[in-house]
């Protein structure tokens, strides 16, 4: 894998005119509920969009992972215990991956399985779960995963237990979608 850096990150304000040249964003743990009332329809949600149309990156850690499905996972402002929250301004991700939805911890909180009922409430996304200090890093219509543990990724059609993915595997998030497999470090999911 190329490692890249970014010579001097910058914060921006969401009202800083800078924001439309951004060529990453990152996203910060917290509470989604708190990420989505802060960007959801303003100008910088939809420049957010427009930094993965130029070729940019966009990336986050817990909370900030969570939020990039188009389903939010664990968004109820009453805590993070609640997975599938009533409240209909705290149900969508930004949708940075389509068709996904996101949990994070899943290791260290015991959650591999907390996805199960949203993937079945909701069958035509992917649940995808992950441990800490560990990533997918997304190009196109697949993913690897990168870092020290694993990766849960569920389907409606093999929903209990889904695939694991060691570091290193690639999943097809077109192919994820068709049923349930486990793979092992540098073997395709798909």
């Amino acid at each position: 894998m190329k490692l890249y850096s970014a010579p001097d990150p910058v914060r921006l304000h969401t009202r800083d005119p800078k924001l439309a040249d951004t060529e990453a964003v990152w996203f910060n743990g917290g509470r989604q509920w708190n990420i989505v009332d802060s960007y959801a329809n303003t100008l910088a949600y939809r420049e957010f969009h427009k930094v993965l149309e130029r070729g940019g990156v966009i990336g986050g850690s817990s909370a900030g992972a969570t939020i990039q499905a188009e389903h939010l996972v664990r968004g109820d402002n009453s805590g993070p215990n609640v997975v599938m929250t009533a409240e209909p301004n705290h149900q969508e991700g930004f949708k940075f991956l389509r068709n996904t939805a996101i949990d994070q911890h899943i290791n260290a909180r015991n959650r591999w399985d907390d996805l199960i009922p949203v993937i079945r409430k909701f069958p035509k996304l992917l649940g995808i779960g992950l441990s800490e200090g560990t990533a997918i890093i997304v190009k196109g219509e697949t993913f690897e995963v990168m870092g020290k543990w694993k990766v849960a990724a569920m389907t409606a059609d093999g929903a209990r237990g889904g695939q694991r993915g060691e570091p290193g595997a690639r999943a097809g998030l077109e192919d994820a979608v068709a049923g349930s497999q486990r793979a092992e470090p540098n073997q395709s999911l798909g």
